[in-house]
């Protein structure tokens, strides 16, 4: 009902503004809600009436709103706060994908499985590596006479073997830029 028509009805005796009751009808005009509507909730104790059809104007149009919000309950109370911080962690995930995508431009991070590859490779020359030493010094190692020559010979080998792991930043770029072209 728009407000010239609420005007009117008031006016007409619909509603008895002096006392500041109103009937069924214009209660439920102003609240936009069905007469029967308004009054199942004076059944249930939401709405006030006095005598037949008669409801305080003014209290009941604040018990609905506070009904009304607590209908709506805590899924809509807040929303401004749930909205914010919903905000707030898209913003968060979306500079963390901006970090980690300049620091792939960057060569910060490499890919999971170019970096399983390369070291995939560098260890597998190592292990060959090591599992030649035997051979390598089988020969060497029977014409030694005491302990600590091959105890010698044998830590030179293995040494100069892992000499090339210590190296692995340059193995992991060659093997990289390998795999890259």
């Amino acid at each position: 009902m728009s407000s010239k028509k609420f005007a009117v009805s008031i006016q007409k005796g619909r509603g008895k503004m002096a006392d500041n009751t109103v009937n069924a009808k214009t209660l439920a005009d102003v609240l936009g809600i069905t007469e029967q509507y308004v009054n199942r909730l004076a059944k249930l104790g939401i709405l006030e009436k006095i005598g037949r059809g008669e409801f305080p104007f003014v209290s009941n149009i604040a018990r609905f709103i506070t009904y009304q919000k607590a209908r709506e309950g805590p899924k809509t109370q807040g929303w401004k706060e749930a909205y914010w911080q919903e905000k707030a962690k898209h913003e968060k995930t979306l500079r963390q994908m901006a970090e980690l995508k300049l620091g792939y431009t960057q060569g910060k991070y490499h890919d999971e499985t170019k970096i399983e590859y390369v070291w995939t490779g560098i260890l597998v020359t190592f292990r060959n590596k090591m599992l030649g030493v035997p051979y390598k010094l089988a020969p060497v190692l029977v014409g030694v006479e005491t302990v600590e020559e091959a105890e010698s010979t044998i830590t030179k080998e293995l040494c100069e073997a892992l000499e090339e792991l210590k190296d692995y930043d340059a193995l992991f770029l060659q093997k990289k830029e390998a795999i890259e072209q």
